[in-house]
């Protein structure tokens, strides 16, 4: 009876601890959808990790385990390839300047813009606008 009982103990502790494995891999993936829909309405406003793991109720330590694990690459990285797509985006516009971008997404003034759009895209705003408008018309051209 005993011997019974004890593996009915064993087996009721391995399936109590499968579905608790599961939860928690699948809360952590809500997480970090959640996350990165928090980024695509947020960017412009909200810069740091900080703030975003504020709003999941998370540490930002945990948010940036999380990241790293699930996508490779840190929370605050998450962030910052959003906006600048952002700006990359907006910068294929001719009718905006560089300052208008910068405002729009609420940078405090146009040369700390560019500094980070240089430090995160390699090159400033007016070349990367350059850049890529010559390479849309050299396509163009040739088609």
């Amino acid at each position: 009876m005993r011997a019974l009982l004890l593996q009915l103990f064993i087996l009721v502790t391995r399936l109590k601890a499968l579905p608790h494995h599961e939860i928690t891999a699948s809360q952590n993936n809500n997480i970090v959808k959640k996350f990165r829909i928090l980024i695509g309405k947020n960017y412009t406003d909200l810069r740091m990790p900080n703030e975003y793991a504020a709003l999941l109720c998370i540490t930002p330590n945990r948010l940036n385990a999380l990241c790293n694990h699930q996508l490779g690459m840190s929370a605050g990285e998450l962030i910052r390839n959003r906006l600048f797509l952002e700006a990359k985006r907006l910068l294929m516009n001719r009718d905006l300047t560089v300052a208008e971008i910068s405002g729009q997404l609420n940078f405090a003034d146009n040369s700390y813009f560019s500094r980070a759009f240089k430090k995160h895209v390699g090159i400033s705003p007016e070349d990367f606008r350059k850049k890529t408008l010559n390479n849309q018309y050299e396509n163009y051209k040739y088609k």
